[in-house]
């Protein structure tokens, strides 16, 4: 599986931090959803509304491999399907891209005072060791809205470069967990919250 990084075209707004693509379904690239936005309050972006909606997605050699076709961010807050969907360029070559399901992965069941362990391979190439905690919704990007989420521990953490990353079972590589959304600090531990998508 090859790690592709990935920002928005600067011409859609400030240039974002690279992100990981976390793969390919039904012919798009799926990413995280905060490659989408310009600020961390999406609802009081200037000028308002979605501007990234047809923007280009760059590739780290600067080659655009997609534009964005959609994404989820409702108004009134709730819960949100924190991704994005791009329609990938025709010239692109993204076979060895992470092949997702046709659907979100079933829910993996956490033993009570258990920890499931998880494993994702970076960008590096390197293999890094979780384990999932539970499962739970937190706040995303502001207050009003949320996602449904595993939270995990990893063994170096994860960080913002990091999100995108597709999670698999450490013991079974073959059975998807979901995707690495978001990382927070919280009494001294780096959590990771991982989306199923």
């Amino acid at each position: 599986m090859t790690v592709v990084m990935c920002t928005r075209d600067p011409g859609a707004g400030p240039v974002l931090p690279f992100r990981a693509l976390y793969g390919t379904r039904d012919g798009n690239l799926i990413f995280p959803l905060d490659l989408a936005f310009t600020s961390f309050n999406p609802d009081q972006m200037n000028p308002p509304g979605p501007p990234i909606m047809g923007a280009n997605i760059l590739d780290s050699g600067g080659n655009v491999i997609g534009t964005i076709a959609s994404y989820d961010w409702p108004i009134a807050g709730g819960t949100v399907i924190p991704s994005v969907t791009a329609n990938p360029t025709p010239a692109i070559n993204l076979s060895a891209v992470f092949a997702l399901p046709p659907g979100p992965p079933a829910q993996i069941p956490i033993p009570p005072g258990g920890a499931v362990p998880v494993q994702v391979t970076n960008m590096n190439g390197v293999v890094v060791i979780g384990t999932l905690q539970g499962f739970t919704t937190v706040p995303y990007l502001d207050f009003i809205h949320q996602i449904d989420v595993y939270q995990a521990q990893f063994d170096p953490p994860l960080f913002g470069e990091d999100h995108g990353l597709p999670v698999v079972l450490a013991n079974d590589p073959s059975v998807l967990v979901g995707m690495v959304i978001v990382t927070q600090s919280n009494n001294g531990a780096i959590n990771t919250f991982i989306a199923r998508i």
